[in-house]
């Protein structure tokens, strides 16, 4: 049976993450803070498309998690968010299964919603 997520944790991949690569790619800038990375690295280092990862870098920018200087990444986190951070690393270690459901099921709610959106109805004609 999994563990429980944290509250925290799910509250924070809730309002800031949209896919396992994105979190993926937040940890990875975390564990090496003082460097700098392209979306070409982060793409070959997380098996993704260079593009792919240029998109979430720069959602992760735009949460206030990292920097971007030139065409280089940093994370950038504040105290009070690398806090929360922190949380998350903590979880992924220890209970990843748990953790990429969540986000997998955050992912197929949306696109759930998404379809629905062009369902029809009865009531629609």
């Amino acid at each position: 049976m999994d563990e429980e997520l944290p509250d925290e944790v799910r509250r924070f991949v809730v309002a800031n993450i949209s896919s396992v690569s994105e979190l993926e790619a937040l940890l990875l800038l975390r564990a090496s803070a003082e460097r700098e990375w392209s979306a070409n690295e982060v793409g070959h280092r997380l098996f993704i498309q260079p593009a792919q990862a240029k998109v979430l870098l720069v959602r992760l920018c735009d949460k206030g998690l990292l920097s971007k200087r030139e065409a280089n990444y940093r994370y950038a986190a504040d105290p009070a968010l690398d806090a929360r951070v922190a949380v998350v690393a903590e979880t992924h270690a220890r209970q990843l299964v748990p953790l990429t459901k969540l986000i997998h099921s955050l992912s197929a709610s949306d696109a759930r919603q998404f379809s629905d959106a062009f369902r029809f109805r009865k009531d629609d004609k």
